[in-house]
C-alpha cells in the first residue's frame, strides 16, 4: 500500500479524519516551538534607590529584609501584541486606590514623593493563559502565604504596611479563587 492509498483510506474513515486533523493542528505555526512564549516583566521603584532592574516571570522585584518600600511599579508583557494587555491598580499611602489603572508598562504609584504602595491588583486579557498571579512581601508580615490571582488584592490597603517586594507570573492553570 502506498502513502497515497493509506491517506485515501484514512480519509474515508472517521478515525482518519481525526488523525489527519491532529497532524494538521500540530504542524500549525501556533503549536510549534517557533512561537515565542509570553513573559511578564516588571520593575519596582524602591525607596532611596529608585528604579530597580526589570525582572521577569516570578523573580523578586523590590527588596526583603531592608525595610524599604516599593513606591511605584511598571508591568508589561513581552513579546508585545496589540490584542494583549496587562493592567494594574495600586493603593498608595495617603491617596488610596489610584483612580487611573496603569497598563502595559505604564507607571503605577508615585516617584519623588516618598509614598509607599500598600496593595496592588493585576489582570490580563487577550492571552491564552487563564490569568496572572502575584505574591507580595509585606512590612512586618513577610511573604504572603499564597499568590493572589486575577484582580484579587495583594497587600493590606489602609493599614500603613508597605509592599517591600513582589513576584508576578502568568498562570498556565486556572488559579484558585481568592
Amino acid at each position: 500500500m502506498t502513502q497515497l492509498d493509506l491517506i485515501q483510506s484514512l480519509v474515508k474513515s472517521s478515525i482518519g479524519i481525526v488523525i489527519l486533523s491532529s497532524i494538521s493542528l500540530l504542524s500549525h505555526p501556533k503549536f510549534t516551538s517557533a512561537q515565542p512564549k509570553i513573559s511578564v516583566c516588571y520593575a519596582a521603584h524602591v525607596q532611596n534607590r529608585g528604579w530597580q532592574p526589570e525582572v521577569c516571570n516570578g523573580a523578586v522585584a523590590g527588596t526583603t529584609g531592608q525595610s524599604l518600600q516599593i513606591e511605584a511599579i511598571k508591568v508589561r508583557l513581552t513579546p508585545v501584541s496589540p490584542n494583549q494587555f496587562i493592567c494594574y491598580q495600586v493603593y498608595v499611602q495617603d491617596i488610596g486606590w489610584l483612580s487611573k489603572n496603569a497598563c502595559n508598562g505604564e507607571i503605577a504609584g508615585t516617584t519623588g514623593q516618598s509614598r509607599r504602595i500598600e496593595a496592588i491588583k493585576i489582570w490580563v486579557g487577550g492571552i491564552e493563559y487563564p490569568g496572572v498571579c502575584y505574591q507580595a512581601h509585606i512590612q512586618e508580615i513577610g511573604w504572603q502565604p499564597h499568590p493572589h490571582c486575577n484582580e484579587a488584592i495583594t497587600g493590606i490597603p489602609g493599614q500603613s504596611r508597605r509592599l517591600e517586594a513582589i513576584q508576578i507570573f502568568l498562570s498556565e492553570f486556572p488559579p484558585p479563587r481568592p
